[in-house]
């Protein structure tokens, strides 16, 4: 995160020193330097897959992927031709299957996660011969998320001494998280006219933190077992915006 920092910064006092640009040329359509905005603005949506990966072998998983769906908001830094930074906000919810046990017990549940991100992004344009090809970027987002919980089944064994303090859906339902991801992304730009043009873009991004949850049994001798169940989180998406 601070070399990816240290190298935008780098880039936007060269590229400033080289502009002699006046204030009025940051939204003009005809930068007479570069013939692009040095700022711009993007609205957009995006779905894609939510993938969820069990991290725990102790347990018996039946785990089925999710969708996830989200809004944008993107302000576009243009450092040089080629080069450009993406500050962005989102709003999306994403789903998937929970399921896992084992020999004592076993519990299924649609987690639901709706939240905020904020992408901070650096692209490389690629062009041949004067036009542009496509895109590609790398960035860390910050997120902010709280977990629901929906058609909760669960069948939690009883024996002859101890009982369970609760299951896993109980642990984790409204849970607000925050936590760090990292994307890689892929995008192309079509030109509609001077001041719009048309992004149809694909990312990876690899969540942080992991899903959590705990179903804890207690024995009757004021001893517990604690039994977690984790989950890595994935997304493949694509999406498409406006750029202005």
């Amino acid at each position: 995160m601070r070399i990816l920092i240290k190298i935008i910064l780098c880039l936007m006092v060269c590229n400033f020193i080289n502009m002699e640009a006046t204030t009025a040329q940051l939204f003009h359509p005809k930068d007479s330097l570069r013939k692009q905005r040095v700022i711009q603005v993007g609205l957009g949506v995006y779905t894609g897959v939510n993938k969820v990966i069990p991290q725990n072998e102790d347990l018996n998983y039946g785990t089925a992927d999710g969708l996830e769906f989200g809004l944008l908001y993107n302000v576009y830094f243009n450092l040089t031709n080629h080069i450009y930074f993406k500050l962005g906000y989102r709003m999306n919810s994403k789903t998937a299957m929970i399921n896992h046990g084992n020999y004592l017990f076993y519990e299924s549940f649609k987690l639901k996660q709706i939240g905020s991100t904020i992408p901070v992004m650096l692209y490389y344009n690629f062009h041949n011969k004067g036009k542009s090809l496509f895109d590609v970027g790398i960035g860390v987002a910050n997120n902010q998320y709280k977990n629901e919980v929906e058609l909760v089944y669960a069948n939690l064994n009883r024996p002859t001494l101890g009982h369970w303090r609760g299951d896993g859906s109980n642990f984790i339902e409204g849970r607000n998280v925050k936590g760090m991801s990292y994307l890689l992304a892929c995008s192309k730009t079509i030109q509609l006219n001077k001041s719009i043009s048309w992004v149809l873009f694909s990312e990876f991004e690899w969540v942080s933190p992991q899903i959590e949850i705990l179903n804890t049994f207690y024995n009757g001798t004021n001893t517990y077992t604690e039994f977690w169940a984790k989950y890595q989180t994935y997304q493949y998406r694509v999406g498409t915006e406006f750029k202005f």
